[in-house]
């Protein structure tokens, strides 16, 4: 090593400084931040391919920059007015504190709206846009700050390469839709074809459902061709992805499809000259990095012409006869394996004779297998012709090379399109084979070696195939519908399309198999093992899936409604998209997985083990999941409405946003759990727990929280209106700004929490622990308290009006500028209270117990104290009017500097009561029959009648 460094040149030496020092420099810097800005929805390969791009390309550069992604989701729905008015209020809101240094678009849809909103929303931040197919030097006003990538699909190229490899066709039928991104390239679209009419006639299909377009393409004939443009909305507005419009296509039509999108390729288009996500994706990345470079975005001229590259598909190729020559420039073709190919579609390169060499005898000598010549008896050649059964040569394995030239064959059934309906090849060794559009309907290939072999759109249904060995298969489309392939090897096997409706692959193996669409319904996987296997949007629905093993399987969008997953092992596998509707996954293992937007309504889950999952934005509406682990999973903006979660555990999992209405979560265990905003009205959560929960802003009206453990939960502006938390542990809680109104706390354990803030509207608290618990500016109108526990709570502010504290223990609570009008403390504990600055109208101390209590600054009107005890209790400085003192205890009692009018004093014990001049005036005016005095009092009382001291006014 330290050689080769030695070797480097001082230029060399001075860039590796340079970056070096350059990437420290980075580093220091504030990480960049970047918003990919998409028309269209997560999912969507074309979005995500140029989306990813971006992020990869720029990440380079930046690796601490932080990226965000918004969809406007405009293929799905619709982008009206009213809707993309909706979005801007909602991009308001989202965006008006954050900033980012630039924001690359994706589409018409999205560049369309940021040329309308972009300064309102994001305050001029510069914008890149890739992917938009209109495009006019008007729309960039002088300081507009946005330059980008103009999607000019190269459509000339497409029609030449169809000519070219079709000269005899009369029509060409262009697929096209009336989205923005078809309306947008109809202008070049028209100038292109005027190029061609006289070669070929056109039809534009742009106005169709998707059964109409079924309907016209299976209609079509040897002459035609199709060239599929864009088709993401039929006529009726349903959605429908890249994938699918090419598949609809290729499964209905008996023509050549060609295309202008990368995206297209694998799913039925023949090829084109394809203009790639990734393409675009480098090109807005660099005009990104630099605009962060801090070049100005209006000094980067628009791209407006994008390279194209000439992509085929190896299957389509076979399926109408066209060969493939070397030639002096490549093409990538899909449907191989690490195949790369020459091509030169301007020459010769590409006809559409047979092949030379691909004859089923030369076929025959590249697939068998050698055998040693010391096995092979000596074969002298005798006058005439050697012929040789091929069927008996197979089984004793002999190898064709040996034989004698000129050599004839019988029963030489094994190559393409052979009829081998009803054989028994049992035991006999195909490998490498090639067999495509064979029938072998109803054979017997049981323990069959298959292995590598060619079975391209072969008819293999209600076969036996038990224990046979297909492994690294290429068998794309072929049909298995009924077969028994129970104990079969089909690892790496390509099965892109198979038909294997009501198969029995019991205990098979199909690790690292390649299934996407794959159709299985009703099929048995008992114990099949799938690991690492993609069955991207297979259906699998009514098939049993009994303890299968789907170890990092890629399932997305798959389909397995019904379906009985019973013990499956699905650990790491990614279900994004996947419809798991009524299925059943009981006891089943899926840690790590990711089942992001999948659909699972009905769906029995319990037991099962999701540790670790993703299910952001999935649908679990009414599913089951009692006593399943989710623990530590993200569940964020997902439904479980109506679901069964009971003692199911989400502890430090991410429910943010998430609905869970009407669902059941008796004895979950939710500690340390993310659940702001989260939807759990109608919920039961009775003794659960939520020790530590983070339920922040999360609405819990209604909700039954009986016997819930609380504590130290965060509940900041929650909603728990008419909730039911009779007996629940929120000791340590935090509520502020929680609305509780109506809500029944009774007998809870509340102490230490923080309500500040909080709405208590007539909520019940009776017996409660609130000790040391804040109530700072609470709202507790018309609240029950009454037997609750208040010691050391703090009550400033707080609104008390008309709320019941009968028998309550406020023993030395600080009431400051409390509101308590008609409030009732009958019979309460308040022994060493205070009272500071209060103005208090028809409240009720009947029978309290206010011993060394102190009231300063306060103002009493129509107050009831009878029978209270105010033994060494102080009223200083305040006014009291039409107060019912009678029968209270009043000894030790100090007035000072107050005023009081009609109070009645009857049958109260005034003795050892300490008062002023100003009290003993109004003692003079008042209700003193059958009062308790001492003889001070009495004596001046007397002595103020006796000298007739004006009584006050």
């Amino acid at each position: 090593m330290a050689r080769s460094l030695l070797r480097l040149s001082p230029g060399l030496c001075l860039l590796f400084i340079t970056l070096v020092a350059s990437s420290s420099a980075l580093e220091e810097e504030a990480s960049q931040k970047i918003l990919i800005f998409a028309s269209y929805n997560p999912g969507s390969p074309w979005t995500d391919s140029v989306g990813n791009e971006i992020k990869d390309q720029l990440s380079i550069y930046y690796p601490g920059a932080e990226f965000s992604f918004e969809y406007m989701d405009t293929k799905r729905q619709e982008p009206t007015e009213a809707r993309l008015n909706k979005l801007k209020n909602l991009y308001k809101n989202k965006y008006k504190d954050r900033h980012y240094d630039v924001i690359t678009c994706l589409d018409d849809d999205a560049f369309q709206f940021l040329l309308n909103n972009r300064d309102e929303l994001f305050s001029s931040t510069p914008v890149v846009f890739c992917g938009v197919d209109f495009f006019e030097d008007q729309m960039l006003t002088a300081g507009k700050n946005f330059t980008g990538v103009v999607e000019a699909f190269d459509i000339p190229g497409t029609i030449s390469l169809m000519l070219k490899l079709h000269p005899d066709a009369k029509q060409i039928v262009i697929i096209d839709d009336q989205t923005a991104t078809s309306k947008a390239s109809q202008e070049a679209m028209n100038q292109t074809l005027s190029r061609f009419n006289t070669i070929v006639s056109f039809v534009i299909w742009n106005d169709m459902t998707v059964e109409e377009l079924q309907r016209n393409a299976s209609a079509l004939h040897e002459g035609s061709l199709i060239l599929l443009l864009n088709y993401n909305n039929d006529r009726e507005g349903r959605a429908v992805t890249h994938e699918e419009s090419a598949w609809i296509l290729r499964s209905a039509s008996s023509v050549p499809i060609y295309g202008t999108r990368d995206v297209y390729m694998g799913f039925g288009v023949l090829g084109g000259a394809i203009i790639t996500g990734q393409v675009q994706g480098r090109l807005a990345a660099d005009m990104a990095h630099r605009i962060l470079q801090g070049v100005p975005a209006d000094d980067i001229p628009v791209i407006k012409e994008l390279p194209s590259s000439y992509i085929f598909d190896m299957l389509e190729l076979r399926r109408f006869n066209i060969s493939v020559q070397r030639s002096a420039s490549s093409a990538p073709i899909y449907g191989t394996k690490d195949v790369q190919m020459d091509f030169d579609v301007l020459g010769e390169a590409i006809t559409t004779d047979q092949v030379q060499g691909e004859s089923a005898a030369d076929m025959e000598q590249l697939i068998l297998q050698d055998a040693p010549a010391d096995d092979i008896p000596a074969i002298n050649e005798p006058p005439g012709t050697n012929i040789f059964d091929m069927l008996e040569l197979r089984r004793f394995n002999t190898s064709l090379l040996i034989l004698p030239s000129g050599s004839k064959f019988v029963n030489q059934p094994f190559q393409p399109r052979a009829d081998l309906n009803n054989r028994n090849l049992s035991g006999l060794d195909l490998s490498e084979t090639d067999l495509s559009y064979s029938d072998l309907l109803g054979s017997d290939l049981s323990g069959t070696n298959l292995s590598r072999s060619f079975l391209i759109q072969a008819v293999i249904s209600n076969s036996t195939l038990i224990r046979a060995n297909l492994s690294g298969a290429f068998m794309p489309l072929a049909a298995l519908d009924g077969s028994d392939l129970s104990g079969a090897d089909l690892r790496g096997a390509t099965l892109l399309g198979n038909y294997l409706m009501g198969s029995n692959m019991t205990g098979a193996d199909l690790s690292g198999s390649l299934m996407d669409q794959a159709m299985m319904d009703n099929s048995t996987l008992v114990d099949a093992k799938m690991d690492g296997a993609s069955l991207w949007a297979a259906k699998v629905s009514d098939a049993n899936l009994f303890g299968a093993s789907l170890i990092n399987a890629f399932l997305e969008r798959s389909t397995f409604v019904n379906s009985q997953l019973k013990g499956a092992n699905l650990t790491g596998a990614s279900l994004v998209g996947a419809n798991l509707i009524n299925a059943t996954i009981t006891d089943a293992d899926l840690s790590g997985a990711d089942i992001s937007a999948a659909r699972c309504m009905g769906a029995n889950l319990s037991r099962s083990r999701l540790v670790g999952s993703t299910m952001g934005f999935s649908n679990l509406n009414g599913a089951d999941l009692s006593m399943a682990n989710l623990s530590g999973s993200y569940l964020s903006a997902s439904v479980f409405a109506n679901s069964n979660l009971t003692r199911a555990d989400l502890s430090d999992a991410n429910l943010e946003s998430a609905f869970l209405n009407r669902a059941k979560l008796v004895e979950a265990k939710l500690v340390n759990t993310s659940l702001p905003r989260a939807h759990l009205e109608d919920s039961d959560l009775s003794n659960s727990n939520l020790e530590r929960a983070d339920l922040t802003n999360a609405l819990l009206g209604g909700c039954n929280l009986i016997g819930a453990n609380l504590n130290g939960a965060r509940l900041l502006g929650a909603d728990l209106s008419l909730a039911t938390m009779k007996d629940a542990y929120l000791s340590g809680a935090n509520m502020v700004g929680a609305r509780m109104n109506w809500a029944d706390l009774s007998g809870s354990s509340l102490t230490e929490s923080q309500f500040s803030r909080a709405e208590l509207f007539g909520a019940n608290l009776t017996n409660c622990d609130l000790s040391n618990s804040d109530f700072t500016r609470a709202y507790l109108v018309r609240s029950n308290l009454s037997g609750c526990t208040l010691r050391g709570a703090k009550l400033d502010f707080a609104d008390l009006s008309s709320v019941d504290l009968r028998n309550s223990d406020l023993n030395g609570v600080i009431f400051a500028n409390v509101h308590l009008i008609n409030a009732d403390l009958s019979g309460a504990d308040l022994a060493g209270s205070y009272y500071n600055s209060m103005n208090l109208k028809g409240t009720s101390w009947h029978k309290a117990s206010l011993k060394s209590s102190e009231m300063v600054r306060m103002v009493f009107s129509d107050v009831d104290f009878s029978g209270a005890d105010l033994k060494n209790a102080r009223f200083s400085e305040s006014f009291m009017n039409n107060l019912n003192f009678s029968g209270a205890d009043l000894r030790g009692a100090i007035i000072e500097k107050t005023a009081f009018e009609k109070c009645d004093f009857s049958g109260a014990n005034l003795e050892g009561i300490k008062y002023d001049d100003i009290a003993l005036q109004f003692f003079s005016i008042s209700n003193l029959q059958g009062a308790k005095m001492s003889m001070d009092l009495q004596k001046g009382l007397e002595k103020l009648r006796s000298a007739q001291i004006p009584q006050p006014s």
